[in-house]
C-alpha cells in the first residue's frame, strides 16, 4: 500500500476515534466534576448542621443573658454577687449614660485581682469607648427600623398590654419594637484569645454588660458537637474541625486523619455571629476515580465497537479503490497495448500515403488530395498515439530520455515541415526565427513531440490569427525555444491549470476541436526530463509559449 494511501486509511480510522476518545474524556471530566459538587453539596450540608448547632448554643446564651442583664441595677453589691453565683460569668460591669466605666471602677479600693484584670484587658473598649459606640449606633438603628417598618398599632397596644414585643434583627444587636435595642454582642480580641460580652442597654441610656467565661462558654458549645464515633458512616471517613481566627484547633470529631500538616480542607464555612471569627473544616479523603468504571467501561466499549466498524469500512474502501485501481490500470495496459500495435500499421499508412502522393501525376488533383489528407491524419494519430505512450511511461515511471546529438534548429525545422501542409490547410503561415544553430545532446523525438503538440494546439485553436512564430537561441548549455500566435489566447484564470492532465479550456475556444488534454501535460513533463520547463508567457496578443531545456554539449 502506498504511504499516502495509508496515511489516509489512518486518518479515516484514528480521526473519529480521537473525537469519540475527546468526547469520553470529556464525559469523564463532567462525571467527575458532578460527583465532586455532589460531595461537597453533602459536606456543606454537614457543615451546616454542626452551625446550627452552635447557633443553638448561642441562642441560649442569649435567652439566658437577655433575662438575666435588665434586672441588675447600679447595685455595686448585687453586680458583685450576681457575677460569683453565676458559672457563665467571668464579669460584670457597667457603664454610664456617658460611657464611662461605673463597675467595675478604676478608683474603687476594693477592687478585687479578677476585676483588676478585666480592666486591663478591656482597657482599649472604655478608653476609645467602642462599646458604648456600638450601643448608641444600634438605638439610632433602632429608629430607623421603626419608620421603614411601620409596627402596627395593634402590636403596640399587645405590647403594652403586656405582651411580648417583637424582636428586629440589627447590625449592632436586636431591637425591641417597644422599648428600642436591649441586647447585643461584643467580640473582640486580648492578645490572640477571642473574647465575648452580652451587654444590655436600659431606658436610662446606659449599659450593662457581661464577659462571658470564655472556657465555660468552649466546654457548652463542644458539648453540643457530636463526639467521635466509629460507628457513624458519615465520619468514617471524615474529620470536621472547629478552628478560630489563628488557626488553632478548639475541637474536632471523626475518623479521618489528613495526610500532612498543610492538608487543605475540602469545604469549610465560617460560624455565625457572633463566632463568625470561628470556622468549621471538612477534611476528608476523596480519592475518587476520574473515570469510574462504568465510564471507563463504556468509552472502551465505544472506541472498541467505532474502531471495528471504522477498520471495516476503511478495510472496505481500500479493496474497493484496489479493485478500481486494478481495473484502471487494466484498461490504461489495454490502451497501451492498443497504442503500440497501432503504431506499426499507421506509420506504415503514412509512409505509403506519401509515397502514393509522390507517385500521383499532377493531373489527378483528387487522388492526389486524398493521399494528402491520409497522410495529415496519420501524422496527426502518430501524435496522439506518441501522447498516450507517453503519458502512459509517465504514470509508470518509465518515461526516460534516449539522448543523441542533434542539431536544435534542424530539429525544429523538421518539425514545421511535417506540419506545414496542415498549417496551409488551415491558412496559418508559419515563421521560423533559427536562433540555435548548433549540435548537443537532447532527446531529438522528445523535443518534436513538445514543438509539435504546440503547434498543433496553433492548428486547432488558433487558425483565426493566420500566424505562427517559433524562435529559438541558445545560452550556454540552455536552449529556449517559443511559439507564438495571434489567436484568441487563453484567459488568465486558466494559464495555470491549462498544464494540468486531461484539462480543456472550457469556452467557445475548444469548440469543435478534438483532443485528450495530455498534449500540454506530457510536454512539460518532457522538458523537465531535460531539466528544463514549459511555461506560457504573456503576449499582447494570441498566446505564447516558452520551452526551456538542457543541451548538453557532451556526454
Amino acid at each position: 500500500m502506498r504511504p499516502r494511501l495509508l496515511l489516509i486509511y489512518l486518518t479515516i480510522v484514528l480521526a473519529p476515534l480521537g473525537v469519540l476518545a475527546a468526547l469520553g474524556i470529556r464525559m469523564a471530566q463532567s462525571e467527575h466534576q458532578s460527583t465532586q459538587q455532589q460531595i461537597e453539596r453533602l459536606l456543606r450540608a454537614s457543615l451546616d448542621s454542626s452551625n446550627a448547632l452552635a447557633e443553638e448554643h448561642i441562642a441560649s446564651v442569649q435567652r439566658e443573658m437577655q433575662r438575666l442583664l435588665p434586672e441588675l441595677s447600679a447595685d455595686r453589691t448585687l453586680l458583685r454577687e450576681t457575677e460569683r453565683r453565676h458559672p457563665r460569668i467571668s464579669q460584670i460591669f457597667l457603664l454610664d449614660n456617658e460611657g464611662t466605666l461605673f463597675h467595675p471602677s478604676p478608683k474603687d479600693p476594693s477592687l478585687t485581682d479578677d476585676e483588676w484584670s478585666f480592666i486591663e484587658r478591656t482597657r482599649r473598649i472604655w478608653l476609645d469607648k467602642d462599646l458604648y459606640t456600638m450601643a448608641l449606633q444600634a438605638t439610632a438603628e433602632s429608629q430607623s427600623k421603626r419608620q421603614v417598618q411601620s409596627v402596627s398599632k395593634s402590636t403596640l397596644n399587645g405590647a403594652k398590654n403586656g405582651a411580648t414585643s417583637p424582636i428586629v434583627d440589627l447590625d449592632h444587636g436586636e431591637y425591641d419594637a417597644v422599648q428600642g435595642p436591649v441586647f447585643g454582642w461584643y467580640p473582640w480580641f486580648w492578645g490572640r484569645t477571642f473574647h465575648f460580652i452580652c451587654w444590655y442597654r436600659d431606658p436610662a441610656g446606659n449599659v450593662i454588660g457581661a464577659e462571658l467565661n470564655r472556657s465555660r462558654f468552649l466546654a457548652d458549645l463542644i458539648a453540643r458537637l457530636p463526639q467521635t464515633n466509629p460507628q457513624k458512616p458519615e465520619l468514617r471517613d471524615g474529620l470536621i474541625r472547629l478552628v478560630d481566627s489563628e488557626g488553632r484547633i478548639i475541637y474536632q470529631w471523626g475518623m479521618y486523619r489528613p495526610k500532612t500538616k498543610d492538608e487543605e480542607p475540602v469545604v469549610w464555612r465560617n460560624l455565625s455571629k457572633p463566632l463568625n471569627a470561628w470556622r468549621f473544616e471538612y477534611f476528608a479523603s476523596l480519592d475518587t476515580q476520574y473515570i469510574s468504571w462504568s465510564t471507563l467501561f463504556n468509552i472502551i466499549t465505544s472506541l472498541f465497537a467505532g474502531a471495528m466498524g471504522l477498520a471495516g469500512l476503511a478495510i472496505y474502501f481500500y479493496y474497493e479503490n484496489t479493485r478500481e485501481l486494478r481495473d484502471a490500470s487494466q484498461r490504461v495496459s489495454f490502451v497501451n497495448q492498443v497504442s503500440h500495435e497501432l503504431k506499426t500499421p499507421l506509420t506504415n499508412i503514412r509512409m505509403y500515403a506519401e509515397l502514393l502522393d509522390d507517385e500521383l501525376f499532377e493531373e489527378n488533383e483528387k487522388a492526389q488530395r486524398y493521399a494528402e489528407i491520409i497522410a495529415l491524419e496519420s501524422q496527426r494519430l502518430t501524435r496522439l498515439i506518441n501522447n498516450v505512450l507517453s503519458f502512459s511511461r509517465q504514470k509508470r515511471q518509465k518515461l526516460t530520455l534516449q539522448l543523441s546529438r542533434q542539431n536544435v534548429d534542424e530539429t525544429i525545422r523538421g518539425v514545421i515541415e511535417n506540419f506545414e501542409p496542415s498549417l496551409a490547410a488551415a491558412g496559418i503561415e508559419c515563421e521560423f526565427r533559427a536562433g540555435a544553430d548548433a549540435e548537443c545532446l537532447f532527446d531529438c523525438d522528445a523535443i518534436e513531440q513538445i514543438i509539435g503538440n504546440l503547434l498543433n494546439n496553433v492548428e486547432k485553436y488558433a487558425a483565426q490569427g493566420k500566424h505562427a512564430l517559433i524562435e529559438s537561441r541558445k545560452d550556454g548549455s540552455t536552449v529556449t525555444i517559443t511559439v507564438t500566435d495571434r489567436g484568441p489566447g487563453i484567459p488568465m484564470k486558466q494559464r495555470v491549470k491549462i498544464f494540468e492532465a486531461f484539462y480543456r479550456v472550457n469556452d467557445g475556444l475548444t469548440d469543435g476541436a478534438t483532443g485528450t488534454g495530455i498534449g500540454l501535460w506530457i510536454s512539460r513533463e518532457l522538458a523537465r526530463k531535460h531539466d528544463g520547463d514549459l511555461t506560457m508567457l504573456d503576449a499582447p496578443q494570441g498566446a505564447s509559449f516558452e520551452l526551456t531545456f538542457r543541451c548538453q554539449d557532451s556526454a
